[in-house]
């Protein structure tokens, strides 16, 4: 056996060994990525879950509401439901000064919030007409100023205005037929929910912008 020979024999005793060892290493690394973005996955839940917590005994500490709000978490998204008659007057965008220390707490919660996380605040109206010669000429108008006021009110109190979607679904979107006193009231809603941006934020749409839509599905 020549000398040549020798070299490549010594050569491919080494690579079945190297190979093993960088699939292994390749592997480990593998493993450490998947714990990662379990704690990663974890602590934004444990977050979102402290949050709702908040929302939920900041309401629960206000006494003498006529309604009682709402607040769910449904995997990593808080569902708030605020009964329009503890914001607002009939036919009015212009928030209750009586409900302000409620909003505040809520506030300084969405403050909290890491920046991929948005606020949606959803206006709801019964079928009822408006006043003639009222504010609004419709429903549509209605409900969608009164989720721009809390928008507003949010970002007047340190939220930055980008967190935020307002919408108005007039009485499109009723939780129950409009068909008796109860239900009508149970329709007359502020929902605000808060969820993971649908596209990963980046700083090229951190600018503070307010978006105000009426949603007509």
């Amino acid at each position: 056996m020549n000398n040549l020979e020798r070299l490549k024999e010594s050569a491919n005793s080494y690579q079945l060994p190297y190979v093993a060892l960088m699939t292994i290493i390749c592997v480990f690394f593998m493993l450490m990525y998947s714990y990662y973005l379990k704690l990663k996955a974890d602590s934004e839940k444990t977050d979102i879950s402290q949050v709702a917590q908040s929302v939920k005994s900041a309401i629960e500490d206000e006494k003498g509401m006529e309604s009682a709000p709402k607040v769910e978490l449904i995997n990593d998204t808080i569902k708030i439901q605020l009964p329009d008659s503890i914001i607002f007057d009939s036919g009015k965008s212009e928030i209750k000064d009586t409900v302000k220390p409620m909003l505040e707490k809520i506030s300084n919660e969405f403050i909290k919030l890491p920046d991929y996380y948005q606020v949606i605040v959803d206006g709801h109206t019964d079928d009822s007409p408006v006043w003639y010669g009222g504010d609004f000429s419709s429903n549509w108008e209605l409900s969608l100023f009164r989720a721009i006021s809390l928008i507003d009110y949010f970002v007047g109190l340190g939220n930055s205005s980008n967190r935020f979607v307002g919408m108005g679904h007039s009485e499109y979107r009723p939780l129950a037929p409009n068909d008796s006193k109860e239900n009508r009231l149970m329709n007359r809603r502020v929902e605000i929910i808060v969820r993971r941006r649908h596209e990963k934020y980046t700083s090229a749409n951190s600018s503070d912008n307010k978006i105000a839509s009426v949603n007509e599905n």
